[in-house]
C-alpha cells in the first residue's frame, strides 16, 4: 500500500540507475546516474546564484564609485567656480539645457554656482525634467532672444549717431529699391 507521501504514478527511482532512462531526466549525460545528475544541477544552480550576487554587488560597487567620483569632480568644479554677484539665471538655464543629456559634465564650466544644482534638479525625476522643458526652458529662450534684439537694436543706434557724426546732420538712411528707381527716374528726366 502506498504512503501518503509518494507519487503513485511515479516508479521509485535508485540514486544510481542511469538517469538518461528516466523520462524527467532528458537533459542527463549518457552514462550518468541520478544522483550524479542531481548533484551536476544543484552545482549549475549554486554557481548560478553565486555568480550573480557577485554580478550585483559589482554592478552596485560600480555605480556607487562613479556616483563619489561625480561627486567629487562636481565639488572640484563648484570651488573652481567663482561667486558672482550678478547671477545670470538665464545662462543658468541655458547651461542646464545643454548638458541636461551628457553623461559627462564639464562642472567647471557652469556660469555660476546655482547651475549645477539645477542641472541635477532638472535631471532627478521625469517629472522635473518635464517642468523644466515646459516652464523653464521657454522663459530662458525668451529672455535671451529679447536681449539679443536689445544689443542688436543699440548696435544699430550707434552705427547711426556715428553715421550722423560722420555726415554732419541726418544719418543715411537705406532706402528701397523702388524708391531709389524713381528718384534716378526724376532725375534723369
Amino acid at each position: 500500500m502506498p504512503n501518503d507521501t509518494e507519487k503513485p504514478d511515479l516508479p521509485e527511482e535508485d540514486p544510481n540507475s542511469p538517469a538518461e532512462q528516466n523520462p524527467r531526466y532528458k537533459n542527463a549525460k549518457p552514462g550518468e546516474t541520478v544522483r550524479a545528475y542531481k548533484e551536476r544541477l544543484t552545482k549549475q544552480i549554486q554557481d548560478g546564484w553565486k555568480q550573480a550576487q557577485a554580478n550585483k554587488k559589482e554592478t552596485i560597487g560600480e555605480e556607487k564609485k562613479r556616483e563619489r567620483e561625480e561627486a567629487r569632480d562636481r565639488q572640484r568644479a563648484e570651488a573652481a567656480i567663482p561667486i558672482r554677484k550678478d547671477i545670470d539665471l538665464c545662462a543658468d538655464i541655458l547651461w542646464a539645457y545643454q548638458n541636461i543629456n551628457q553623461p559627462k559634465v564639464r562642472w567647471g564650466k557652469a556660469p555660476s554656482r546655482g547651475a549645477p544644482g539645477l542641472l541635477m534638479w532638472a535631471r532627478e525625476a521625469a517629472a522635473t525634467r518635464k517642468e523644466f522643458y515646459k516652464s523653464l526652458v521657454p522663459k530662458a529662450l525668451a529672455m535671451q532672444e529679447a536681449r539679443e534684439r536689445a544689443t542688436r537694436e543699440k548696435e544699430q543706434r550707434k552705427a547711426a549717431e556715428e553715421e550722423k557724426k560722420k555726415t554732419g546732420g541726418e544719418p543715411v538712411e537705406d532706402l528701397p529699391l523702388g524708391e531709389v528707381e524713381r528718384m534716378l527716374g526724376e532725375f534723369a528726366e
